[in-house]
């Protein structure tokens, strides 16, 4: 398994995420730390953030005794006009939900997980608990969360070809859609308001009575079930490792990239100790993911090289699905300084001023889809500077630009839940950006690939 010793992961999570005082904290969408501290542990393999850069290193798997040095430092404080800027795109948002507890229309499951999950993240940056009383968007949690966990269904999931993805051996997964993506955020916002021993009483749920940690586990379980089943995948099609909008079993076809960035961030959001769950990922669903990775980029050595395509390493090659690979090598335990990231890290920073759809900025607004996908690759790997490129501080401006009067955004690409002239899926992505909202670098023991 990528496994993290649990008696080091609280210590760990006390250095890696403690901030400073007084800090704040489709169907196709694509086609449709710092411390002075060290930490003596024995571990199969030594993973360590070098200092200042979130560099994760990885050492050659052997029985180690030695000191786990961790200085990877924290996101800075969130800058007081971004700020205001997300504290009015979320006084919007709250206003959109519907009696149900749902956002959005046309994919409420989806439009309803990113809403919940930034209440969830908004209230972890204040220092609150997402199910106090005492904070403000309460209700609109609850009420998001029992949408979500009365679209819960219990689903049999069976052994694959890569390995048995039924992590507590119930024989079930949990799905909240048809769609991967969607149970992919569902999965997030479940886990994000880390309190897994929750216990679910919405009434009419399939999971009522389970705890929060029985319904993550279970969708986890799901999300390892559904990966792509092939031996080896091919310079054209993409079909070991990755996910698509339906689930895959024991199915050959190929991955694309927009559902398996969701899929990946779900499993480290579970898995990550921040969020109180540290579920463990089968490592044979990280090997599959290796292969995936490996055949989705671009390395043709000119202008595209370093991209990410959609189901193949030629197909539609973007920053959108870029900084949805520099996220999937993080998963892997990559650092920035690892050269695929490396050459990714180039296709973005090359094409950061472009306004054609290969970059985010668009015409006639930004691709908020895209900069939410950049941001999280960013965040991942404890990047603040792109190759000279201060990019929080240029989404900020830009969205700030872009904000509505009444504090919502204007419909993006990919927007899938139009209002008059906002967005709710546009306002949701520009939040999770202004918030910075994604898990940070975490230690990761590579095996196998």
């Amino acid at each position: 398994m990528i496994s993290r010793a649990n008696a080091v992961s609280a210590t760990v999570r006390g250095l890696l995420y403690r901030r400073p005082e007084g800090q704040a904290r489709q169907p196709s969408w694509e086609l449709v730390m710092k411390t002075s501290s060290s930490l003596v542990v024995s571990l199969g393999a030594v993973v360590a953030f070098a200092a200042c850069s979130g560099k994760i290193v990885d050492n050659t798997p052997q029985d180690v005794d030695a000191p786990l040095p961790i200085d990877a430092r924290p996101p800075p404080p969130i800058p007081a006009d971004c700020l205001e800027a997300a504290n009015r795109g979320l006084a919007w948002l709250v206003t959109q939900q519907a009696a149900d507890g749902s956002w959005g229309t046309t994919y409420p499951v989806a439009a309803t997980a990113f809403a919940v999950l930034k209440l969830e993240t908004y209230a972890a940056e204040i220092g609150m608990s997402a199910f106090d009383p005492a904070f403000v968007y309460v209700t609109q949690v609850a009420n998001g969360l029992d949408y979500l966990f009365r679209h819960a269904q219990p689903t049999p999931i069976t052994a694959q070809l890569a390995g048995n993805p039924d992590g507590n051996g119930n024989g079930t997964g949990i799905q909240f859609s048809a769609l991967m993506y969607e149970n992919a955020i569902s999965t997030m916002a479940v886990v994000a308001g880390s309190e897994p021993n929750r216990v679910i009483a919405t009434a009419g749920s399939p999971v009522v009575g389970l705890t929060f940690r029985a319904v993550a586990q279970d969708a986890v379980d799901f999300l390892n079930y559904s990966q792509s089943d092939s031996a080896a995948s091919s310079p054209g099609n993409c079909s070991r490792g990755g996910w698509r909008y339906s689930p895959f079993d024991n199915n050959p076809s190929s991955g694309d990239n927009s559902v398996s960035q969701f899929v990946t961030l779900a499993l480290e959001y579970a898995r990550h100790p921040q969020y109180n769950y540290e579920i463990d990922i089968p490592a044979w669903v990280s090997i599959e993911l290796n292969d995936w990775v490996a055949c989705i980029q671009n390395h043709d050595g000119g202008a595209n090289d370093g991209a990410a395509g959609y189901t193949n390493a030629n197909q539609i090659l973007n920053a959108y699905k870029t900084g949805a690979l520099v996220q999937q090598e993080a998963f892997l335990g990559e650092g920035s300084t690892a050269p695929n990231v490396v050459a990714a890290l180039g296709f973005l920073s090359r094409n950061w001023a472009d306004t054609t759809g290969v970059g985010w900025r668009q015409q006639p607004v930004s691709n908020y889809l895209a900069m939410y996908s950049i941001m999280k690759g960013m965040e991942s790997m404890a990047i603040a500077d792109l190759n000279g490129i201060d990019w929080y501080r240029e989404f900020c401006d830009q969205l700030k630009a872009e904000q509505n009067a009444d504090g919502s955004w204007p419909s993006s690409t990919y927007e899938q839940e139009p209002v008059g002239a906002a967005g709710i899926n546009s306002t949701e992505w520009a939040l999770l950006v202004l918030e910075r909202a994604a898990p940070p670098p975490e230690i990761v023991q590579k095996r196998g690939w």
